[in-house]
């Protein structure tokens, strides 16, 4: 089935298939499966954007048409990041929230006998998870002032 163009069972993506999206998954995950489906594509960069916007199903197709096809073949994947930028507010309610929610399991985080090479992994993820929902209390609070 190489070159079918299709997903194999349990694949999330391929160099030339984006990540799916239907609003019903992690929001976070999805944007993560962006960035690394960027970093591993082959598709040339002015079908990355369609690529990605045909990938959206289910309550997140609804917003298809609201986006700007002008954008979305800007260069540089500026059109995947004014995508990802788009839908964000829809399917991440509250970045105070998100914020508080990250905040209370950092400091929740015991090690519970791990294995001191995975606790600090977890450790690290943990507070890049913090760190990242921090950006975004403090980029939208920023972009939300009059």
């Amino acid at each position: 089935t190489f070159g079918s163009g299709e997903l194999g069972p349990g694949q999330r993506m391929s160099p030339k298939i984006p990540p799916s999206f239907s609003g019903r998954e992690s929001w976070f995950t999805y944007e993560e499966d962006i960035e690394e489906w960027l970093d591993i594509t082959s598709l040339d960069e002015e079908k990355r954007d369609p690529a990605v916007r045909s990938r959206l199903i289910g309550e997140a197709a609804a917003h298809k048409s609201l986006l700007n096809r002008d954008k979305l073949k800007e260069p540089n994947n500026e059109g995947v990041y004014y995508l990802l930028k788009h839908l964000r507010p829809h399917f991440v309610k509250g970045v105070t929230h998100v914020f508080m929610y990250r905040m209370v399991q950092y400091l929740n985080l015991r090690r519970r006998g791990l294995d001191f090479d995975r606790w600090n992994a977890k450790f690290a993820i943990m507070r890049k998870r913090l760190h990242e929902s921090w950006m975004d209390y403090l980029y939208w609070d920023i972009e939300l002032e009059p």
